[in-house]
Parts: structure tokens; C-alpha cells; sequence
């Protein structure tokens, strides 16, 4: 979910913001926008579960540390919008890629430990 949720900011990116198009671009914009913010409200989610799933094992910092990631990225988006500038999408960014490593970590972790289903 973290890389579509990158791909679709991408596509947002390539297209432009509603404010920014007319007539069907306008719409492209809206349902990109729309699906971005909504992977980003089930990415949190998804987030606070691994959290609660993952106490006291062996991976509950990486849970912790990657969900901090995601809503960083979130934060970063919001801003964004708010002021335009490009230093909150590169936030945005860091809090992405950050997420996607620490669950990876989680993950290897997991299949070594062989507790991965």
C-alpha cells in the first residue's frame, strides 16, 4: 500500500491539483486526489493495527518507528496543501520511504524469526 500510495501522489503530481485543471482534467485530478488521501487514511489505520498486533514483540519499534513514518508523511502532505511549499512534499517524501524500510525491516525480522504468516 505504501508504494501505491507513493505512485498515486506521483500521478497527482503529473496531473496537477483540480484548482489546476478544466473539464475531464479536472475530474482525474479530483478521483487521484481523493484515492491519495484515502490510502493515506488506511495506511494510518493499518498503522495503529501492526502497532497493537506488534507489543512486545520482536518488531514493536520498527511498528512504531514506521508508523511515526506515515504520519510524518501525512503531515508533510497536509502542510503542503496548506503552503505550497516544496520542502513539505519532500517531508512527505522522507516519511514514505522511511515507512516502507522500517516495515521491510519488520518484515526480515519476522521471516527470520520464522513468526511471518
Amino acid at each position: 500500500m505504501i508504494v501505491a500510495q507513493f505512485l498515486v501522489g506521483m500521478a497527482v503530481n503529473l496531473v496537477g491539483l483540480p484548482s489546476e485543471n478544466n473539464a475531464f482534467g479536472r475530474v482525474a485530478a479530483m478521483v487521484l486526489l481523493m484515492l491519495h488521501i484515502l490510502i493515506a487514511l488506511d495506511l494510518l489505520v493499518n498503522g495503529i493495527l501492526v502497532i497493537v498486533r506488534a507489543s512486545g514483540s520482536s518488531i514493536a519499534t520498527f511498528a512504531r518507528t514506521g508508523a511515526a513514518g506515515i504520519v510524518v508523511a501525512i503531515l508533510g502532505g497536509t502542510m503542503f496543501f496548506g503552503a505550497g511549499s516544496g520542502w513539505w512534499s519532500y517531508l512527505m517524501a522522507l516519511g514514505t520511504a522511511a515507512s516502507l524500510v522500517l516495515y521491510a525491516f519488520a518484515y526480515v525480522r519476522l521471516v527470520r524469526d520464522g513468526s511471518a504468516t
